[in-house]
């Protein structure tokens, strides 16, 4: 429900039945992906290991890009600090979290790389001028999201404005 109030979801999603009184479409929506998942995977098992592939995923990624930021922007200001071993080992525990569904079950596995895959296209279909006509039916393609700047952009936009100045 929350997803079609922001307009990650078509707003039919976030909107609240007068004949219910409660989120009408976003549970026909939960539903209907829930009973793809069992119906088409042998179990609720298999619901378990994609949502646990995908999870695991992300969550390695995440980690992995607190390392990645350590390295590439060592001066940047970070609002905790934390040893470069914690991190490490959470890695490889999440790795290794991820492996054993891949392994236990690849199928599953492969929809899940499959699901994350859809996402590409559709950031990048996000990342361009939509006619405002089509933006209302976009998932997400109102919010405009954009890349925050980083303190080299900082520096290089100060270096124009102070170029532009003289």
């Amino acid at each position: 429900m929350a997803a079609g109030q922001d307009s990650f979801l078509p707003r039919v999603v976030g909107q609240i039945s007068p004949r219910f009184g409660g989120p009408f479409h976003a549970t026909v929506l939960s539903t209907a992906l829930i009973l793809v998942f069992v119906l088409f995977g042998s179990s609720f098992a298999s619901l378990v290991n994609f949502c646990g592939v995908c999870a695991w995923f992300w969550y390695s990624m995440t980690v992995s890009s607190l390392l990645y930021l350590r390295i590439k922007e060592p001066k940047l200001d970070s609002p905790y600090k934390t040893w470069v071993v914690t991190p490490v080992v959470f890695i490889a525990i999440s790795l290794f979290l991820l492996a054993m569904p891949i392994v236990a079950a690849p199928w599953e596995a492969l929809a899940a790389f499959s699901f994350i895959g859809a996402g590409i296209p559709l950031y990048y279909v996000s990342q361009k001028e939509i006619p405002l006509a089509l933006r209302r039916y976009l998932p997400g393609a109102s919010h405009d999201f954009a890349a925050l700047p980083t303190e080299a952009d900082e520096v290089e936009l100060n270096a124009r404005t102070a170029r532009d100045s003289s």
